[in-house]
């Protein structure tokens, strides 16, 4: 019997033993991390870690995280970029993880974690390729690989003159469907994936074998190895509870094989057994009944992030489906990737387009050209606040739409958007709008037409009432040839003004390139300064441009550096430039001039208001109604004495670098 106690007592002691952490990394278990844990991933991987077509990151890595996360219960921050980027971000301790690196290009300052997976790198290349069948052939060819994964392994195949370097890997798969590259060196799963998604299988294929097994891990910069040593034993639990396989299984269909799985499992296995020999019954039970409460757990969680999940594209998908404007969303073969509620609603009369359509085989290719597409895709242009008639059911529809670029965060353009709003009712009441704006304003000026026209009758009328008296007096004469003459062309400048103001001008809108526009005004007004001593600088830049009606501009930029060259007596200088603000093209015309006193400021834009003698009243008002018919504004900055600026804003036609028709 007590042979029998002591043998228990054996077992029960190196079962002990075998429980007792045996490593530095066993003991930090409890390790706790104050702050979430900053992961960053390759954002274009599959089916490692990639965004898929509805924005959603996923991929095995990300669910690999998730299921560590749950069970060591720490917070966790993923943050998808470009692997390049990642890297960059790590080494500034923007980031506290990568997942996904190898050995190959990362530097021994970095500690890594446990193998997470293995996979292999393979060599891509057209299917009617014939000159590459072995790696050796590399040297014969353009290769493309993807930046910072370069590695040593494979670059005696490779001739370093003729690498070309992508974003990341679905770049050198799209470099191969294109032709633009002879090979593209990259990992095999992501390839297959991309390929068999793409629908490239009979286009793409893998020459000349495995290259080598390359093996993916955790990389850290942090030399007391804390967060690896998180995620060494995150991997160790979720392995032994068979997380990992199912993990494995859903993006990869079998179990991989890797060492540290191999040793864990058969460590597992023999501490069970010998637990089984002392404890088994109880252990069993107890093992049991914490499994199931853990297990429940992760359900709970797992399903309260699938709810979450589900409701926030649930929410983004209502706001989109109520906002005003019909919204499409194209990829760069131009198949119809998303369209919202209100887009079904707009093209309701005329026809309809579904997901997945191209949008050459839909109505809304009838509306707009293929080569407007075209120039969105491969120049980046955008085209907004165009507007377009369309006759339907003998009922003429005026929309306003929008093309432009759907870029991402790289630069990289992923498709275009349309956005098309029913502006027919808009349209009729900004039109009657302005038929009552310019009623008032024609009232307003017949009612300053009036007073202003007694000025000049007076006169008339004093040399008519006087001419039967005086009419042989040569000073009479002189007078009445020098008077009169003027005063009835004031009478008609002041009718001509108003016949210009109140005739109903279609206007001629388009593009202007607003320096040359500022150089021909400068040219209409040299006679203006001969007798001063006035420099006119002309700073506008040559590629600043806006959206207008030409002529009716040029009258307004005339009419204001007119204001300045007569608020300057005799010495003084013009200077015009330009500035974007806003998306907004902006003219200034500075001058050094007597300036304006506040009492002037306050009705500069008023008809028959002139600071001037032999002022109209009229230039400033008819230049305030052409620039807001052309959707622009105008307004002074000035200080009685100090000089004035002229501040003129229209729409603009090039602004940062893309252009807008």
């Amino acid at each position: 019997m007590k042979n029998v106690f002591k043998y228990i007592l054996l077992v029960a002691a190196i079962s002990i033993i075998l429980l007792v952490p045996v490593s530095a990394e066993e003991v930090d278990e409890n390790l706790e991390i104050d702050t979430s844990i900053r992961i960053g991933v390759d954002s274009h991987m599959p089916p490692y870690s990639y965004i898929n077509d509805n924005g959603i990151l996923k991929g095995f890595y990300i669910d690999l995280i998730h299921a560590i996360a749950i069970e060591r219960g720490i917070d966790i921050e993923i943050r998808p970029m470009p692997i390049y980027d990642a890297r960059k971000e790590l080494a500034n301790s923007k980031l506290d993880l990568i997942i996904g690196a190898d050995h190959g290009v990362v530097d021994d300052n970095y500690v890594f974690s446990d193998v997470i997976i293995e996979s292999t790198e393979v060599i891509f290349v057209r299917m009617d390729n014939k000159y590459i069948i072995e790696p050796e052939d590399l040297k014969l060819a353009n290769v493309t690989i993807q930046k910072g994964s370069i590695n040593t392994r494979y670059l005696r195949f490779i001739d370093m003159d003729h690498i070309d370097y992508v974003d990341n890997q679905q770049q050198g798969i799209l470099q191969i469907m294109n032709g633009n590259t002879g090979a593209f060196i990259g990992d095999k799963l992501t390839g297959l994936y991309t390929i068999q998604k793409w629908k490239q299988d009979d286009f793409i294929k893998v020459i000349g074998g495995d290259i080598k097994g390359t093996g993916y891990y955790f990389v850290s910069k942090d030399k007391k190895n804390k967060h690896i040593k998180i995620m060494n034993e995150g991997m160790r639990e979720i392995t032994l509870d068979g997380s990992y396989d199912k993990i494995y299984k859903k993006w990869f269909g079998e179990t991989v094989s890797a060492d540290f799985q191999f040793n864990e499992r058969l460590f597992a296995a023999l501490k069970i057994g010998l637990l089984v020999l002392s404890f088994a019954f109880l252990l069993i039970i107890y093992w049991n009944y914490q499994l199931k409460k853990q297990v429940e757990k992760r359900t709970q969680e797992i399903s309260k992030k699938s709810m979450e999940l589900e409701n926030s594209n649930k929410f983004r998908k209502d706001v989109l489906d109520n906002v005003l404007a019909g919204i499409i969303a194209l990829d760069t073969d131009g198949r119809i990737t998303l369209l919202n509620r209100r887009m079904k609603y707009v093209l309701g009369g005329i026809g309809e387009a579904k997901i997945g359509q191209k949008i050459q085989d839909t109505v809304i290719s009838g509306i707009f050209t293929s080569n407007d597409f075209d120039r969105v895709f491969l120049e980046g242009m955008s085209f907004r606040d165009k507007e377009l008639e369309i006759e339907v059911k003998d009922r003429k529809i005026t929309f306003l739409y929008h093309i432009y670029p759907l870029v991402e965060s790289d630069g990289e353009i992923k498709g275009s958007i349309i956005s098309i709003r029913d502006i027919s009712a808009d349209k009729e009441l900004s039109g009657e709008l302005k038929r009552q704006d310019r009623l008032n304003s024609l009232g307003l000026m017949a009612a300053g037409f009036a007073h202003e026209i007694r000025n000049p009758l007076t006169t008339i009328k004093t040399f008519t009432d006087i001419m039967p008296r005086r009419i042989e007096e040569d000073r009479f004469k002189e007078k009445f040839l020098e008077i009169v003459p003027k005063e009835i062309n004031r009478l008609n400048n002041m009718i001509q003004e108003i016949l210009d103001f109140s005739r109903i001008k279609v206007p001629k809108v388009g593009g202007i390139r607003l320096c040359k526009l500022v150089d021909e005004s400068s040219q209409l007004l040299e006679n203006a300064i001969s007798g001063k001593e006035i420099e006119i600088f002309n700073e506008v830049p040559a590629e600043l441009a806006a959206y207008g009606d030409e002529e009716r501009i040029k009258q307004v930029l005339i009419n204001l550096m007119m204001n300045s060259i007569e608020a300057i007596k005799k010495k003084g200088t013009i200077i015009i430039n330009g500035e974007i603000d806003s998306e907004m093209a902006v003219v200034r015309i500075s001058d050094d001039g007597l300036g304006m006193s506040e009492e002037i400021m306050e009705h500069v834009f008023d008809p028959f208001y002139s600071a001037k003698a032999k002022g109209t009243g009229l230039g400033l008002f008819v230049s305030y109604q052409i620039v807001k018919e052309c959707n622009g504004d105008i307004h002074f900055e000035s200080e009685y004495g100090k000089g004035t600026v002229a501040v003129l804003s229209l729409p603009m036609q090039i602004m940062k670098g893309r252009r807008y028709e």
